[in-house]
């Protein structure tokens, strides 16, 4: 009985031992050992078509996509991609959280989207805060990435906002046309507040 239970343990030791490394693995590979930097940065108010969304931000994929689909439909000038979100999801539930999805509209494309109305499948255009900013590029390594990325560096930016003293005005993400970076942002010295309805917005 005692070898019975010894071998128990030490195949339970194993697996363990063998789930952490896969975890570990999964997090350095995701970019999660990478070195990583905040910098400031002027921002553009640049013009983003997309959808409204009300739930939960990990969720965003779907209507992200959907957006995309429907400019592709459509035949929009877009560039990269955007997630903006409105709420701050530690105080706020998940399911209540607004969010924009979409893409950056290239310039003169916004003729006729301006008015902020609803126009094909809901999609409607929004102006993004132009001014200061902390930003944070990070490359993309595959899926892992996308999951890594929001969990290591939204704390960093908050504390540098925080240690500036400053709240901001602004939180979103953009995503590179190539597919290979994301650059996260967070506006706090708008020159132009653009569309934002922006009433918490740090995650």
């Amino acid at each position: 009985m005692a070898k019975g239970r010894n071998r128990v343990y030490r195949w339970l030791g194993g697996s363990l031992a063998a789930l952490g490394l896969m975890v570990i693995g999964g997090w350095g590979w995701g970019g999660g050992f990478r070195s990583v930097e905040v910098v400031e940065a002027e921002v553009p108010g640049d013009w983003v078509l997309g959808l409204d969304e009300v739930g939960p931000y990990e969720a965003m994929r779907e209507p992200f996509l959907r957006a995309g689909s429907l400019m592709d439909s459509l035949q929009v000038a877009t560039e990269d991609g955007v997630a903006w979100y409105f709420d701050d999801p530690t105080k706020t539930a998940p399911e209540d959280c607004r969010g924009f999805y979409g893409r950056v509209l290239q310039p003169g494309a916004e003729a006729g989207w301006e008015s902020g109305q609803p126009g094909p499948e809901g999609l409607r255009a929004m102006q993004l805060p132009a001014g200061k900013a902390l930003v944070v590029d990070w490359e993309l390594r595959g899926y892992l990435g996308y999951i890594v990325g929001p969990i290591r560096l939204y704390p960093m930016l908050t504390e540098a906002m925080a240690a500036r003293g400053a709240v901001p005005v602004a939180v979103y993400e953009r995503y590179a046309t190539d597919g290979r970076s994301v650059r996260y942002v967070m506006v706090y010295g708008a020159t132009s507040q653009g569309e934002s309805n922006v009433t918490s917005a740090a995650q």
